[in-house]
């Protein structure tokens, strides 16, 4: 019966407010008036007051009289905690974003300073700024340890072509063979140097410059190699010469030598000091 005086006075709310004022005319100023629109104003607000409450959870009214609220919809609620971890979630990739960010620049920034530092060196060298990872060095005096240092790996140069240069010592090098072992060789290395022969020369003489190693030797210790190189107008000043008896030979036979001087033994500090040049050349 509550339920249905609801329906009836919440839409008739007006319609009865009207009937009130009609009693109150039609009765004049009675007691009977007084009752009939008190009577109005009461059924108004019980059809009212339900509407006024709809901020309130939604409740059940089962047939024993007794209220429930009404449970929550699972699926709500799943999809309400799958935001909120996809939020969590987008949160935390931004700030791996940003670490990363930060990492890289700092990184970047890093390189830049190393990369400033190596060229400076190299121009203090006589070398080119980009001397590690440029294959022709042209119109240089440098020494060979400087070299190494800036763009050598180990005691092995590899894949340089040296035009118009004077290579200064201390130092003993070997040009013929790469003394790696197979597999630390990359795939793409040329093993053999190649010599424009007229125009390559050593400041010394054969014997005091010139350092035979066994055949069966692995190589000797404090010998730089240069491998894979080329070299076109080229001097050599107070630096020996390593290798097997071919390679020898070959210096020997196809290279001018000039001067005199005394290079020190392998493995040690080489030393070289100039006695004389030879009459007539430079």
């Amino acid at each position: 019966m509550r339920n249905i005086l609801r329906r009836a006075a919440g839409p008739g709310i007006v319609a009865l407010v009207g009937l009130g004022f009609d009693l109150a005319n039609f009765f004049g100023s009675s007691a009977l008036a007084y009752v009939a629109w008190a009577v109005a104003v009461l059924w108004a607000v019980y059809g009212v007051w339900p509407w006024l409450k709809r901020w309130r959870p939604l409740t059940l009214v089962p047939a024993d009289g007794e209220s429930h609220a009404v449970a929550p919809d699972p699926v709500l609620t799943q999809l309400r905690d799958r935001n909120e971890q996809l939020d969590q979630l987008n949160k935390n990739l931004e700030a791996e974003r940003e670490t990363v960010s930060n990492a890289l620049q700092l990184e970047k920034r890093e390189n830049e300073q190393l990369r400033g530092q190596i060229e400076r060196a190299a121009r203090e060298a006589g070398l080119p700024p980009n001397v590690a990872t440029e294959r022709r060095i042209a119109n240089c005096d440098f020494h060979i340890n400087d070299l190494l240092r800036l763009a050598g790996e180990g005691f092995i140069i590899e894949g340089k072509d040296f035009e118009n240069c004077t290579i200064r010592g201390p130092g003993v090098i070997s040009t013929f063979e790469d003394v790696r072992p197979p597999e630390q060789r990359p795939d793409n290395t040329s093993l053999g140097s190649t010599y424009d022969t007229d125009s390559l020369s050593v400041e010394g003489e054969p014997e005091s410059v010139l350092w035979e190693v066994p055949w069966e030797s692995e190589g000797a210790n404090g010998v730089i190699y240069l491998v894979g190189c080329s070299f076109t107008r080229v001097q050599f000043k107070g630096v020996g010469i390593a290798g097997s008896p071919e390679e020898i030979k070959f210096w020997r036979e196809n290279v001018r030598f000039r001067g005199r001087g005394s290079v020190g033994l392998l493995g040690t500090d080489v030393q070289w000091e100039v006695v004389r040049e030879e009459d007539g050349e430079g």
